[in-house]
């Protein structure tokens, strides 16, 4: 998994955040991140992949694929493309566990392939 798509994010209990990945650039030329020349995301799926010991799972929103193109749309600094980025909705709930979540996002691209990226969660006091 590529630092384009790492993040980490600190929430607080009863918090809802779209939390945004940035897949990498598509350029036909080179590879970027996670996606491979000219590629781009076409779907992608958010589960929990671990969390404090007797924890609640967070809600989860559907995981939308970034259709935007200007030069507001960016994931930190970098302006995207459609089919580079994806973000989800997650809402803790108001007596969420503290500590670390972390949440897998899986992606498949319009070649076929599928990716894989971890979103660190912090739920701080």
């Amino acid at each position: 998994m590529s630092k384009t798509c790492a993040q980490r994010y600190s929430m607080v209990r009863g918090e809802a955040k779209h939390i945004s990945l940035d897949w990498g650039e598509n350029t036909a030329a080179q590879k970027t991140g996670e996606l491979s020349a000219g590629d781009t995301v076409a779907t992608c799926t958010v589960a929990l992949q671990s969390s404090p010991t007797g924890s609640t799972t967070p809600t989860l929103g559907s995981v939308s694929v970034a259709s935007g193109n200007a030069s507001s749309d960016d994931i930190a600094g970098r302006v995207y493309s459609a089919g580079e980025a994806t973000t989800c909705l997650v809402t803790m709930l108001s007596n969420q566990v503290y500590g670390t979540y972390v949440l897998r996002f899986a992606a498949v691209t319009t070649n076929g392939e599928t990716l894989k990226a971890d979103t660190v969660i912090d739920v701080v006091p």
